[in-house]
This record gives structure tokens, C-alpha cells and sequence, in this order.
């Protein structure tokens, strides 16, 4: 026997619009119809809560995943004895996590700066350096200048010195879920810098490196001499 869809494509165009719209409300009353197309229904239904399920599930584990390597880090930060580095040339000091690895990089390997590292499908790093003040600004100056140009978020001035917090910038591009905390002292024509990065995830795993950059000062003693210090 031929199906209904035969049937109609053997009629005329109009006779088959007619027929159509016919089938269409047979099939819209016939209860097998219906209660096929409702099965059909439940089962994307279920299909679509199923994955968003898995989804959901994936989530949480990925979430958990984080919360424990940031626990995990927090308290080794908090245990660690914090060694001090001394700069060989310009005399600064600073503390560091002892499980940090001193970097070897081009940028770290010029005089007067040093960085220490944590890399554990997450980068935090630890670094001290120069920036030039050819202008001799002050520390308020200084905050107002490198504060827009480092596209800082806060601001805090001290005597000499101030601090700046915001999302890290890298050769003009953001590193997305990264923020940087850094403390400039003003010495002569020098900005000397101590400088936390790390993801915004671990913000509370880093607490005790953020206060230690709160409270850095550049030389334990006296600065080394001015002709060192380009004075």
C-alpha cells in the first residue's frame, strides 16, 4: 500500500495543501501521535538534565581542584621559613618562600633585579628590581605616573614609597585571571621594587607575601653608596 506521503505527492499542488494541512490535524488529534511526539519530548528532556549534570559535576571537580592546590599552598607559605635574599651589587634584601626557584631569565639576569618562582599549573612570582626615576618625581608623582601606566586598581602612598595593586599586563596585553601587588621606595633617582604576581584565585594562598611587600624595606641597614646607586 502506499504511504500517505505517496498519496499526496500524486495530487494536485492544491489538492496536496489541502490533504497536508488534513494529515497534520490527524496527526495533532491522534493520541499515538501525540503520545509519540510527548516521549520524544521527555527524552531530549532527559538528555539535556543529564548533561547539564555531567556539566555541573565537571565544574564542582574542577572548582575543588583549585580550593585544595590553594589550601595546599597557603599553609606551606605560612609554615615556610622565608630565606633572605641580599642583592651581591646593590645590597637590597628580601624574603622568599624556600620551595621558590630562582629564575635564570634574560630579564631577571641584568644587575639589581631578582625573581623567585612557584609553577604548579599556576605561576606566582616573587621579584625585586629598578625602575628609573630620571625626573626625580616624588612618591606622589610617582604613584600618579606609574599608577595609569601599570593600570593600577589601588593605590596606597607612604613616605618615600607607595604601593600598587591591579590586573598584570605583559608586553601591552592582560594576562587574563592575574593580578600583580608591588612596592616602589624612592631612592635618589631610583624606584627600587618589590613585586608579588599571581592568579586571582590564590589571593587568600599569597597573604603573607602581600604584607611582606607591604612592609619591605629595601636595605636592613645603610644604602651601599651613591656612586653604586648612580647618584
Amino acid at each position: 500500500m502506499p504511504s500517505a506521503r505517496t498519496m499526496v505527492s500524486d495530487l494536485s499542488a492544491e489538492c496536496q495543501s489541502n490533504v497536508s494541512a488534513l494529515l497534520v490535524r490527524y496527526r495533532g488529534n491522534n493520541p499515538i501521535f501525540a503520545a509519540k511526539t510527548r516521549r520524544q519530548g521527555m527524552r531530549k528532556s532527559v538528555y539535556l538534565i543529564f548533561a547539564l549534570l555531567a556539566l555541573g559535576i565537571a565544574l564542582a571537580h574542577v572548582r575543588k581542584e583549585d580550593v585544595k592546590q590553594a589550601d595546599v599552598l597557603a599553609e606551606a607559605i605560612e609554615r615556610d621559613p622565608m630565606p633572605t635574599y641580599v642583592d651581591s651589587l646593590l645590597g637590597y634584601s628580601m624574603r622568599y618562600p624556600s620551595f621558590f626557584e630562582r629564575a635564570t631569565d634574560s630579564l631577571m639576569e641584568r644587575e639589581g633585579a631578582a625573581c623567585f618562582r612557584y609553577w604548579n599549573g599556576e605561576l606566582i612570582e616573587l621579584s625585586a628590581f629598578l625602575v628609573p626615576n630620571p625626573h626625580g618625581f616624588s612618591a606622589s608623582q610617582g604613584m600618579d605616573s606609574l599608577g595609569s601606566l601599570l593600570h593600577a586598581t589601588d593605590r596606597h602612598l607612604g613616605k618615600d614609597c607607595f604601593i600598587l595593586s591591579g590586573p598584570l599586563y605583559r608586553d601591552g596585553g592582560l594576562m587574563a585571571g592575574y593580578l600583580y601587588h608591588a612596592k616602589y621606595v624612592r631612592h635618589r633617582r631610583l624606584w627600587f621594587v618589590l613585586r608579588l604576581v599571581y592568579p586571582k584565585s590564590y589571593g587568600k594562598a599569597v597573604r603573607r607575601l602581600k604584607a611582606q611587600v607591604n612592609r619591605w624595606r629595601v636595605w636592613e641597614e645603610d644604602p651601599p653608596s651613591p656612586f653604586l646607586l648612580g647618584g
